[in-house]
């Protein structure tokens, strides 16, 4: 959870991890089954392994992670895309590529289970390409990273870097 806070996720509050921690560990136990082998590449995925991910985002996503205090009420905070995919991220750093509300915006996505598939399929279109780039170069898939300085980044989080700097950052790139 400290990891998600610095990593900008602000509805973990601190003071609630546990509560999260929790939450996550629930979500855990009755939907891992549905993501793919911890190695296995987005760019191997099926359409129905897309679908299988992103139905464990979206439970996910909905899952309580804190609450705030409003007035006289406490106001229920869910995990949410941004963090949904995050944690999805750090799970499966092969496959699932973290996202923010920029990026979302930007596709015209709300962050619901249909739009995280259209960015998995995104992304993976991406990746694809940019494995075909690399060939024409001479450039092995496997040697990408390393090739553009990010030796322990997966391809899908090469792609979300692209994404962070020009969409998030709205940075050109270099």
């Amino acid at each position: 959870m400290t990891w998600l806070n610095k990593w900008g996720c602000r509805q973990f509050a601190k003071a609630q991890h546990d509560y999260a921690l929790s939450e996550f560990r629930e979500w855990a136990e009755s939907n891992q089954s549905l993501l793919p082998n911890v190695e296995a590449p987005l760019m191997s995925l099926s359409d129905a392994a897309l679908v299988s991910v992103a139905c464990a985002y979206d439970k996910l996503r909905s899952r309580l992670a804190s609450q705030k205090r409003r007035a006289d009420s406490l106001i229920p905070v869910r995990f949410g895309p941004t963090g949904a995919a995050k944690i999805l991220y750090a799970l499966r750093p092969n496959c699932c590529p973290p996202w923010d509300k920029p990026i979302r915006e930007r596709f015209q996505w709300d962050g619901d289970e249909a739009s995280y598939i259209a960015f998995l399929q995104k992304v993976k279109a991406d990746c694809l390409d940019l494995i075909k780039d690399a060939d024409r170069s001479g450039i092995e898939a496997k040697d990408i990273p390393q090739k553009v300085g990010r030796p322990l980044s997966s391809l899908p989080k090469l792609v979300d870097e692209y994404y962070w700097i020009t969409i998030t950052k709205r940075k050109s790139p270099a």
